[in-house]
């Protein structure tokens, strides 16, 4: 990851506010949000290395940023799982455009 790409990637790391604004999306109970979380990030990894992502840990972090900032734009959510998804999947996409990305050379 370049200096500027890890920067970037430091500055849009989830607050405690915007966690709380994901876990709210995804279930009122605070219990349950938690656990569903946990269990949509360990879902996400798994679809992202299914894929053949090198490091899909990363792309869930930029894809929990990403949805983060919607919502702070005031983005309505109704569907957290399947929103999650398709951003994981666009993130995805996008990572394989990169300059330096081995697949590129396939």
């Amino acid at each position: 990851m370049s200096s500027s790409a890890r920067q970037s990637h430091i500055d849009c790391e989830l607050t405690q506010e915007a966690l709380a604004k994901i876990l709210a999306c995804l279930d009122p109970d605070p219990a349950r949000a938690g656990e569903k979380y946990e269990a949509l990030r360990e879902a996400l990894v798994k679809f992202l290395d299914w894929r053949g992502a090198p490091f899909p840990e990363e792309l869930v972090d930029e894809t929990f940023n990403r949805v983060t900032r919607k919502l702070e734009e005031g983005e309505t959510i109704r569907d957290a799982t399947t929103y999650c998804h398709g951003v994981a999947r666009l993130v995805f996409l996008q990572s394989l455009e990169r300059p330096g990305n081995m697949r590129n050379g396939f």
